[in-house]
């Protein structure tokens, strides 16, 4: 299935799905149409952004995704290592608090 089929395929369970349609006669309708998909990927597709498919189809630049912010870099493994030399160490929770952390990253 080349690229605007899968969007064609795409749009149409969209529309299928907004008139309510349960995923099932989605695959039967499209299968009539000539068009053969699962009922796993059209779970799938109800459930998914298609922006990214989208934006290749029409010549644009896809979207670009916000990454998680990583914490476990030098700076931080430096004032953890200086943290736990002292006599009374603090807890987990307390470092993780001082550093912005979850405990578990310490």
């Amino acid at each position: 299935m080349s690229t605007t089929d899968k969007v064609e395929a795409e749009v149409r369970i969209k529309l299928l799905s907004e008139q309510g349609k349960s995923s099932r006669v989605i695959v039967k309708e499209l299968k009539d149409a000539g068009i053969a998909v699962s009922q796993s990927t059209v779970i799938r597709v109800i459930g998914a952004k298609t922006k990214k498919r989208l934006a290749a189809v029409n010549g644009i630049s896809a979207p670009t995704f916000k990454r998680t912010k990583r914490v476990r870099y030098a700076e931080n493994v430096r004032k953890v290592k200086k943290m736990i030399t002292c006599a009374i160490p603090p807890s987990q929770r307390a470092m993780g608090k001082k550093l912005g952390t979850s405990p578990t990253t310490i």
